[in-house]
């Protein structure tokens, strides 16, 4: 027996071709030069209003301590100053600050600490009788400030050190 079989007949199919449009890419890179700036250094002040008060530091007089006072109107002006350093007169402060050079430094600290609270016509004349930046006041707040004398010439002090300081500036390369 004989077998024949038939093949389907083959196709040849033309080759197919795509193009795809040429695209473009562009990078475009920009180099910023570098630049320095110099900045002068600034001094930044801050001020409150807020009503010194006296520093703890100073003790309270003892009785004794005033009695060794001489003079007995320089006694009651102390006195006075202490117990109500807003009510004392500009004569009474006036007394004690003449007789200021004989009295004993834990005195003079606790009358300074209550001249921090005295009128300000009582500073004034506080601040025309005495050197108050010899030392002996650093506690005392003067009229118009906010802060003691200690701390003003702290502050002083490191001003003058600042503004010494020579600035120093970076060129611009270009």
């Amino acid at each position: 027996m004989t077998t024949t079989t038939t093949l389907p007949p083959t196709t040849t199919l033309p080759p197919t071709t795509t193009t795809i449009p040429p695209t473009t890419t562009v990078v475009t890179t920009t180099t910023i030069a570098p630049t320095t700036t110099t900045v002068a250094p600034t001094t930044t002040i801050t001020t409150t209003s807020v009503k010194p008060t006296p520093s703890t530091d100073a003790p309270p007089l003892a009785p004794q301590q005033i009695a060794q006072i001489a003079d007995p109107e320089v006694q009651q002006a102390v006195i006075d100053i202490i117990d109500n350093p807003e009510d004392i007169t500009v004569d009474e402060a006036r007394s004690i600050f003449t007789a200021i050079d004989t009295l004993e430094p834990d005195t003079i600290t606790v009358i300074v600490d209550a001249l921090s609270q005295a009128s300000d016509d009582v500073k004034q004349e506080f601040q025309q009788a005495v050197n108050i930046f010899d030392g002996a006041f650093d506690n005392y707040v003067p009229t118009g400030s906010t802060i003691d004398v200690g701390a003003r010439r702290t502050i002083t002090a490191t001003s003058v050190i600042i503004s010494g300081v020579p600035t120093v500036t970076a060129r611009r390369k270009t």
